[in-house]
């Protein structure tokens, strides 16, 4: 049968009733008699498409196109191919032609969008989909693919508005149920995200992204040993998933089992070997394992440089305008401008800040907005809201807002923007407040430090120059609302609780043992950790067992979860002295108790920076015979202390006050110091000299 009509014509049947190989056959006849016929060749690349033979579909479309360069389906079709094979360049001018001929064609409307999300402009694609959605709303992959976009954008309720419609319109569609779970745990809802993680696993077994979201929302419960199932399914399923082998290294952290984490940080690495956010993670968590040596830190730091940190330099200056002396424009970059550290520690900064020496402009790389963000946006610094923006975007956009001076607030610890650093976003670029230590990159120029925090023998294991700040290396803006500081809670029951409310992965085997020999010397003593981590009861039997194995019995322990940041206040009234895990040491956690009247107990024999986060702070305060020298000494200084209840009660009472007077709490002296660490940064700039170190000598007011 040689009759190109009839061929065609029985080609379209079998196609329509699912017969794809008779229906390829028979186009493929048809076209062979009939070479230039578009129709028979857009229905042939529609069948090839969807047996998988893109490449036989893309040379179809584009002699549909060929023929006639106008056909709008065609030009809509080959754009939506090349967006599958990563051909995104080449589909743009198809796309765009198919819009200028049908605007409002609900069909290019939605591949335009597919596009907008391959390039991460997640505006344009929510604009694109809301408009194909008018024209037709019976689309469940649509309000789907616009969910994901709200979800970009941080409109989470939005978000979850659309992907509810997506399952109204389509109950089966396994990735509506997918990225709903995802919708619902940033949105905090973490039981509804579980709940869709597990209809997604219903209704397909086989998808590894469902696997992962639903392992990322139990690690959110927390329910680490299920997350680790979970993980587990989608990387056997998924071998390439390195997003599901990096969270399932968080789960491995948090059940005690390090060696597997660090195994699974490797293998997301090996299979994404430019996946930097993971390096990050690597190089971070090695700061907590008492096992690897600085040395080694450094070496994996510098290892990240070497794998992410080398680009060639921007096709133009930074700063153009070389006169030393005018206002410096100081760019603060962090995904943690919020309820986090980082944003507690650049408060007093901006509030602080001399807009005749500096012009501040904070870059925030989330949506998140929460209490602390709106006082950070309230004290007038430029607010530019960046995490839409990919890492050679962000970078250019910091050199066309002229940024001099560039400040990470993150380090390794994430998430983090360090790629950006290494484009060479500012003329001069500093780390400081979240990391407090080396980055490893070629491109960070200064690290902001104090004497205790980076000491002689830390010099050859960093990349940056040392800028040594005056008293502490944060300033601290009290809580406004903060509780009152208690009585001592051992007049009341009649013994001495010690307490540690740091993140759970500080607490090692070496921290329990030492800690065990603090409780088995301080008869009817006992220990209260608060952590999220011990929201799962897989946690607390392993923290339990660990201090049983050291003959401590699990009754003189209190574990619990997390607390809002009130009531976690609130829990160190319940606390009579503070222990210090090593050899990461606590910041910020170490700064409330103090607030709230309650002394620490630290060592400064650490080997890393990590370890000496405590000892700095306490010095400033003006506590450092809280502390030790080695384990020994930190065992005898908390025995002493606890059999000092009067010791304990002058510090309940005074130390508030004594910190209000101490370098941590003074923001204005912290900042002008700061400031003229900027202007020496930025003099030596404009004179052409390296960096160097930045000696406390060179921030006293003259």
């Amino acid at each position: 049968m040689n009759d190109p009509d009839q061929l065609k014509a029985e080609a379209d049947a079998a196609f329509r009733s699912g017969q794809l190989e008779p229906a390829r056959d028979l186009y493929r006849a048809a076209i062979d008699a009939r070479p230039d016929w578009a129709a028979a060749h857009n229905n042939l690349a529609m069948v090839l498409r969807q047996l998988g033979d893109r490449a036989g579909a893309e040379f179809h479309f584009r002699a549909v196109l060929d023929i006639d360069p106008t056909i709008v389906s065609t030009l809509s079709n080959l754009g939506a191919l090349l967006i599958e094979v990563e051909k995104l360049e080449e589909a743009q001018p198809y796309l765009s032609k198919a819009l200028e001929q049908a605007p409002d064609n609900p069909g290019v409307l939605y591949n335009a969008a597919l596009l907008s999300i391959a390039l991460e402009d997640y505006a344009a694609a929510a604009a694109a989909l809301e408009k194909s959605i008018a024209q037709n709303p019976s689309y469940a992959q649509a309000h789907c693919n616009l969910g994901i976009a709200y979800r970009k954008l941080g409109r989470l309720d939005d978000s979850i508005g659309a992907l509810g419609q997506a399952l109204v319109v389509d109950p089966s569609l396994v990735e509506g149920y997918i990225n709903l779970a995802a919708a619902q745990s940033d949105a905090g809802d973490t039981e509804g995200a579980v709940a869709s993680g597990r209809r997604a696993i219903e209704l397909d077994p086989q998808s590894a992204d469902a696997h992962y979201n639903l392992g990322n929302a139990l690690n959110r419960l927390p329910d680490y040993q299920e997350a680790l199932i979970q993980f587990e399914h989608a990387v056997a399923l998924n071998p390439l998933h390195s997003e599901a082998s990096v969270n399932r290294a968080k789960a491995y952290w948090s059940l005690g089992r390090q060696s597997d984490a660090y195994a699974s940080l490797r293998t997301a690495l090996s299979v994404k070997p430019d996946y930097a956010a993971a390096h990050s993670n690597l190089v971070f968590k090695s700061q907590y394992d008492p096992n690897i040596s600085s040395t080694s830190l450094y070496a994996e730091a510098r290892s990240w440089n070497a794998a992410h940190g080398i680009h060639p330099a921007p096709a133009r200056p930074t700063s153009a305008n070389f006169d030393p002396d005018r206002p410096v424009r100081v760019g603060y970059l962090s995904p943690h401008l919020t309820v986090h550290p980082v944003g507690y520690f650049l408060e007093p900064v901006l509030a602080h800040h001399d807009p005749a020496r500096v012009t501040a402009v904070c870059y925030a790389d989330t949506a998140a907005n929460d209490e602390q963000t709106e006082k950070l946006k309230a004290l007038g610094s430029a607010w530019h809201q960046v995490d839409q923006l990919n890492d050679e975007d962000l970078a250019a956009r910091i050199r066309d807002d002229e940024i001099d001076i560039l400040i990470d607030l993150d380090g390794h610890s994430g998430p983090n923007r360090l790629p950006v650093f290494a484009r060479r976003a500012a003329s001069i670029q500093v780390t400081w407040a979240g990391y407090v230590g080396t980055t490893g990159l070629d491109a960070m120029d200064y690290l902001l430090t104090d004497h205790r925090q980076t000491i002689v023998q830390d010099l050859e294991l960093m990349t940056e120059q040392p800028v040594y700040m005056l008293g502490n290396y944060v300033a601290y803006a009290p809580i406004d609302d903060a509780p009152d500081v208690g009585l001592s809670p051992s007049d009341a029951n009649g013994f001495v609780t010690f307490g540690c409310f740091n993140n759970l992965d500080k607490i090692n085997d070496q921290v329990i043992a030492l800690w065990a020999k603090v409780l088995d010397a301080v008869p009817d003593s006992r220990l209260s950790l608060i952590n999220f981590s011990l929201g799962d009861p897989h946690v607390r039997a392993r923290i339990a067992s660990a201090f049983v194995a050291h003959g401590i019995s699990a009754g003189r322990l209190d574990l619990h979860g997390k607390r809002p940041r009130h009531d976690l206040l609130t829990a160190y009234n319940s606390i009579d002295i503070a222990l210090d895990p090593f050899p990461y040491s606590g910041g910020l956690t170490t700064i409330e108790a103090l607030w709230m009247g309650v002394p620490v107990i630290t060592k400064r024999d650490g080997d890393r920076f990590a370890s000496r986060h405590s000892v700095t702070h306490l010095t400033a305060v003006g506590l450092t015979d809280c502390i030790a020298d080695d384990s020994e000494d930190y065992l005898n200084r908390a025995i002493a202390l606890a059999q000092d209840p009067q010791r304990r009660a002058a510090l309940r009472s005074g130390l508030r006050e004594q910190m209000r007077g101490s370098p941590v709490c003074d923001g204005a002296g912290f900042t002008q110091a700061l400031e003229r660490a900027y202007r020496i940064m930025w003099q030596r700039h404009c004179a052409g000299d390296d960096p160097s170190p930045i000696e406390e000598a060179d921030l006293r007011p003259a």
